[in-house]
């Protein structure tokens, strides 16, 4: 090769940057595209979620009148034992 067309080459560094800025801008793209796929996926799982809000908030009303129900029970179940030891006391020794 003459002297001419050896100085219209790109020297080796040139082409090393050239490969890196197309690598780059490959990536980029594929960097966008997991982007897209990711926000569909966020709203795809936020939607789900709202659907199953309001079968958690009847559980937690449900949960919240079962507990209620419980401290009744458990009332009931402490005055049962006050009276029976109050009748204990009256009853004579055997």
């Amino acid at each position: 090769m003459n002297e001419d067309t050896k100085r219209n080459l790109p020297s080796f560094e040139e082409r090393i940057i050239a490969a890196f800025n197309e690598l780059r801008r490959e990536m980029q793209g594929e960097f966008a595209a997991l982007h897209t796929r990711l926000d569909e996926l966020e709203n795809r799982v936020d939607r789900r979620l709202m659907r199953t809000e309001p079968l958690w908030e009847n559980m937690r009303d449900d949960i919240r009148l079962m507990n209620s129900k419980l401290d009744v029970i458990a009332i009931d179940l402490l005055t049962t034992r006050a009276e029976t030891t109050t009748l204990k006391k009256h009853l004579p020794a055997a």
